[in-house]
């Protein structure tokens, strides 16, 4: 027997075997330099994707950081640019991964062979908002092991627009341990955050989840 299901939520049962597509999202950035360190951030910790959305300003053939200082950036990633959010949102739901879980019920009546039960099982995007908002979760608290993630992070000084909350699956926040600032640089956020989940992609590969 088999069906199809679609996982939507963050707690789901199982983890898809291997690593999955990270993908960084760059909206409503104020900045040159920081995108351009968000593009080197994407390279660093292994990023497959990078989608521009808007950011008319922010030319990659002028702008972005050369190959002297970010090897890799045109083999390595795949940059694609959007008009909007709403054609952003919309690549990233066709986007994912299916794969067949397998699960033993048990023998069949009177026969001596395994009952198996097959299940697709698609595990879309899930795009992440780093932001400071009720109900936000701490990154460290994330199993991101197996799913294909997007991460946005919002602007330097107004933070995510309403547009950028609305496209959100779920958001994240990072830890702080005094009492210095409400919030990071944006790059050094993004950074923190990446490395989180590059951290669970090699875990996920060592232990062969």
């Amino acid at each position: 027997m088999a069906a199809l299901a679609t996982d939507d939520s963050a707690a789901a049962d199982g983890v898809v075997d291997g690593p999955s597509d990270g993908y960084l999202v760059v909206c409503n950035i104020g900045k040159k330099e920081n995108i351009k360190k968000l593009l080197a951030l994407a390279v660093a910790y292994g990023l497959e994707h990078v989608l521009i959305v808007g950011q008319p300003h922010f030319e990659l053939a002028t702008h972005a950081p050369p190959p002297s200082v970010v090897p890799g950036l045109a083999e390595r990633i795949s940059i694609r640019r959007h008009p909007d959010l709403a054609s952003c949102k919309a690549f990233l739901m066709e986007r994912g991964i299916t794969c067949v879980r397998a699960r033993t019920t048990g023998m069949a009546a009177g026969q001596h062979a395994l009952m198996i039960d097959y299940t697709c099982l698609h595990f879309r995007v899930r795009l992440y908002g780093v932001e400071i908002v009720e109900g936000a979760r701490l990154v460290q608290d994330v199993d991101f092991r197996g799913r294909p993630s997007a991460f946005m992070m919002g602007n330097e000084g107004s933070g995510m627009n309403k547009t950028q909350l609305s496209a959100c699956d779920e958001f994240i926040i990072i830890a702080q341990y005094g009492n210095g600032t409400a919030s990071l640089n944006v790059s050094n956020a993004a950074a923190i955050v990446l490395q989180y989940f590059a951290l669970s992609r090699v875990t996920s590969e060592c232990s062969g989840e």
